[in-house]
């Protein structure tokens, strides 16, 4: 890919448009700042007692962009400055692991309002929008005394006098809620109000993955896909960083296959590779990887991510952190190189790109943007998903196939509605809806999906019953069940809808709130069915079976008339061959006649008074017509054989010699 860039540099940059965005005339974007704010506050004996604070912090600090600027602070009653805020690099890191080994439960209260201001200590002034993130791990509500009162009045201060600095310096607040006694309505209101996303960790175990998930906010990276475990890295690609994540109390075993079937592992590996390994997870970095597939063998997880660090980079702009109502995801995107957009028509032609929603690791909507046709002029294409009309946490995938390089981007965004902080999603059975699914029973065909509502608190009016539908080959499409009645759902698929062989899955999510006004989402166990022809061409498949069939019987009948013609040029052949060895012994038996007679003849003209010589030699012209008769016979017999021996010139020359010498002997 390095090769083709570079021979096409030229007239790529040339095609560029002149009046880009100002945000890409930048010769450089400024550098991302992310600011960690961590609770040490006693109450996380009981909520992490293994301290899985330490290896969540020190996944951050691997994973922080070089060059960008990070600091971590701990707070209880007391705020203190655990790593300084300053530009990352080797010095930094090394001196940050040192550091988050001393994070302990040791603090009496919960002073969130003084770490909100000790961590945004410079935020006097507007910074640069997006460019600034904060990462705040609480377990509990706003505590600084055991008066109530002043408990209620600092957190009053928080939103009205510390969140609004916030807001207008354009730093964005992402918010880890540890435990049910965290106030969660306000580290939503952090969240929501400044752009961010809020999540709850239910178990410390959780903590990496969703500090992973705000660091992606904080600065999202190009990634490769990673499927079975299997990931390519394309000849563009300078350097990959690989997270495996694995459960943090079990010894995992994690080893990386170059395409050339070397293979890595914690205690082995090349120079041109490092391997940090910590509870949870191992964090492998291959400069200079070579290209071709790479395999990880390691227990799977969604968790898992191919980072890259190429000259080609897939950049992504305008997709929100945070909705207050639903609507679609807009957007814009483009391929970079060397810092600029790619405009090029022809490559841009060649591109394949695919946007998907997901919620809970389940997909929502999927669809391809076309890239045939006139792509944009200067290389940035707009793209909008829809799918956002819940509250909850959602994922926003983007992925391009240009044939020879395959580039991703991920990003999650929050969908919080005013007035709805103190409202959290409820987990109804799995029974309170039923599903049905069977073969239709008309003369249309293919199937039937039917759900019916079976708990007495779902508020039917707000149900939304959609199913994916999964082809075996093809990307899949999201239907929504149209209501048929009171608390039931249904779907026809028509055999016009199934137009692939092979295994379907269908995923089907029912989403809507109870009577009280919880939000719910159910997603019941995948419906597989396989589907053994394309029942959209049931009538021209019989064609063709019957068409193949005519072909059948008119190649049987050809065949059958090319036999035919091949048997009688092979008894043509062979008749052939017999003909010309029969004329061939002939001749030999005519030659051999000819000198009987010749001798005979000789002898009778000097014998000529002698009966007996006449006698000889008449039965030796009768012995030469036996010999002739015998020899012709031997040849029919051997054409008929196909085998048999031809008849010996020498043993007719010695019977001849025989009958010779025969009459030379006395008569008596």
């Amino acid at each position: 890919m390095i090769g083709f860039c570079r021979r096409t540099a030229a007239w790529l940059l040339a095609a560029l448009l002149l009046t880009l965005p100002p945000f890409l005339l930048a010769a450089q974007e400024p550098p991302v700042d992310v600011r960690v704010v961590i609770d040490i506050s006693g109450s996380m004996k009981k909520n992490d007692p293994h301290t899985l604070r330490i290896p969540a912090a020190n996944l951050l600090i691997d994973l922080l962009p070089a060059n960008s600027r990070a600091g971590i602070w701990l707070f209880g009653e007391q705020v203190n400055l655990l790593v300084r805020h300053a530009q990352v690099d080797s010095a930094w890191r090394e001196l940050a692991r040192r550091q988050v080994g001393k994070i302990d439960s040791s603090g009496l209260f919960t002073h969130i309002g003084a770490a909100l201001e000790q961590a945004g200590y410079d935020l006097k002034q507007p910074t640069a929008k997006g460019r600034v993130h904060l990462i705040f791990l609480t377990d509990g509500l706003v505590d600084v005394s055991k008066d109530p009162a002043r408990n209620q009045a600092e957190r009053q201060r928080i939103i009205e006098k510390i969140l609004p600095r916030y807001q207008q310096a354009g730093v964005t607040i992402h918010t880890i809620a540890l435990s049910a006694e965290a106030d969660h309505a306000l580290l939503k209101q952090m969240a929501r109000t400044t752009g961010g996303i809020s999540a709850t960790a239910n178990h410390a175990d959780e903590l990496l993955k969703l500090f992973l998930q705000a660091l992606e906010q904080a600065a999202p990276a190009t990634e490769l896909p990673l499927a079975d475990n299997r990931f390519s890295v394309d000849g563009a690609i300078e350097e990959f960083t690989l997270l495996a994540l694995h459960p943090a109390q079990a010894d995992a075993q994690v080893r990386l296959l170059a395409p050339d079937g070397t293979a890595y592992e914690a205690q082995q590996y090349p120079v041109t590779v490092s391997w940090h390994r910590d509870r949870g997870y191992d964090l492998v970095t291959v400069r200079k990887p070579a290209a071709g597939e790479w395999v990880l063998q390691s227990d799977p997880d969604p968790g898992n991510r191919v980072r890259v660090v190429s000259n080609l980079q897939l950049k992504v702009d305008g997709i929100p952190g945070s909705l207050a109502e639903a609507a679609p995801i807009n957007g814009r995107f483009w391929l970079e190189e060397a810092g600029k957009p790619l405009a090029d028509a022809d490559l841009l032609r060649l591109l394949t790109i695919t946007a998907q929603l997901s919620q809970n690791e389940r997909l929502l909507n999927s669809g391809q943007l076309a890239s045939a046709g006139q792509p944009p002029a200067d290389g940035i294409h707009g793209v909008s998903v829809t799918g956002v009309d819940l509250p909850g946490s959602y994922e926003f995938l983007l992925k391009i196939d240009g044939k020879s390089f395959v580039r991703q981007y991920r990003q999650r965004i929050q969908f919080a509605p005013p007035g709805l902080d103190h409202v959290t999603e409820v987990q109804l059975p799995a029974d309170a809806f039923g599903v049905r699914f069977e073969q239709s029973k008309d003369a249309k065909g293919g199937y039937r999906l039917e759900v019916t509502a079976r708990h007495p608190e779902i508020d039917l009016g707000t149900v939304e019953a959609k199913v994916m539908v999964h082809p075996p080959h093809n990307q899949g499409k999201v239907r929504d069940l149209p209501k048929q009645g009171t608390g039931r759902w249904q779907l026809e698929l028509l055999p016009a809808e199934l137009p692939e062989a092979g295994q379907y899955r269908l995923a089907l999510q029912l989403r809507g709130k109870t009577r009280q006004g919880a939000p719910f989402n159910l997603y019941p166990d995948e419906i597989v069915f396989i589907e053994a022809a394309s029942s959209a061409g049931e009538a021209d498949a019989e064609k063709e079976v019957a068409e193949a069939d005519d072909a059948s019987a008119e190649e049987a009948h050809s065949n059958r008339v090319q036999m035919g013609v091949a048997a009688g040029v092979f008894f043509l052949a062979v008749g052939g061959v017999g003909y010309f060895f029969w004329r061939r012994y002939r001749k030999s038996v005519a030659d051999a006649q000819q000198e009987v007679s010749d001798a005979v003849k000789q002898r009778e003209e000097r014998r000529k008074a002698q009966a007996t010589r006449e006698a000889s030699s008449a039965r030796c012209a009768e012995s030469a017509v036996e010999v002739e008769a015998d020899a012709e016979m031997g040849a029919a017999e051997e054409v008929a054989e196909s085998g048999k021996e031809q008849v010996d010139a020498d043993e007719l020359d010695r019977l001849v010699d025989e009958i010779l010498a025969d009459e030379e002997r006395p008569s008596t």
